[in-house]
């Protein structure tokens, strides 16, 4: 995610998320089970950027902190797309549809991971992925082998394998 649209959404939560309840007071017995729970939940929402505080006169406050909420939410996480081309220019490229179709014509499954050097159950997901697509399911499958259809029809749109 860019900075501004990072900015544009920490604006967008300093703005009226804080609440604040009056609790109903507890008997005795179940205050310090509530206490260790209320401890524990705090120190849990704290790290997705969540304050929570009660106070003596037992009013509960719930603030979100917009900068470390954002950052949570928005981080990018998980592995990288590791099936990489290689060119003979020797800059690398990931694989496309484009790239694994007219394979797929071609050559056998195990053929095709050999070559992109995926692992096989990596190659499986992304293949299920693909032929699920409404991009896949669109094409003219008679039409593989065509250079020229395989071009026009990625041209706009070419998603990672």
């Amino acid at each position: 995610m860019d900075y501004r649209k990072k900015e544009e959404l920490i604006q967008k939560y300093k703005e009226g998320f804080f609440l604040m309840y009056r609790t109903i007071p507890m008997s005795s017995g179940t205050e310090s089970e509530n206490r260790k729970n209320f401890n524990r939940t705090k120190e849990a929402l704290a790290e997705v950027g969540v304050d929570l505080n009660l106070d003596e006169d037992g009013i509960l406050s719930i603030e979100l902190l917009p900068e470390k909420y954002v950052t949570i939410r928005t981080r990018t996480a998980g592995r990288r797309k590791s099936a990489v081309l290689k060119t003979d220019g020797g800059k690398d490229r990931f694989y496309t549809y484009s790239n694994i179709i007219p394979l797929m014509n071609t050559k056998s499954d195990k053929e095709i991971i050999l070559q992109t050097g995926m692992k096989k159950t990596t190659y499986y997901r992304h293949k299920k992925k693909m032929m699920e697509s409404e991009l896949y399911q669109n094409m003219d499958k008679e039409r593989w082998n065509e250079e020229e259809y395989m071009e026009e029809y990625f041209k706009r749109y070419d998603p990672l394998f």
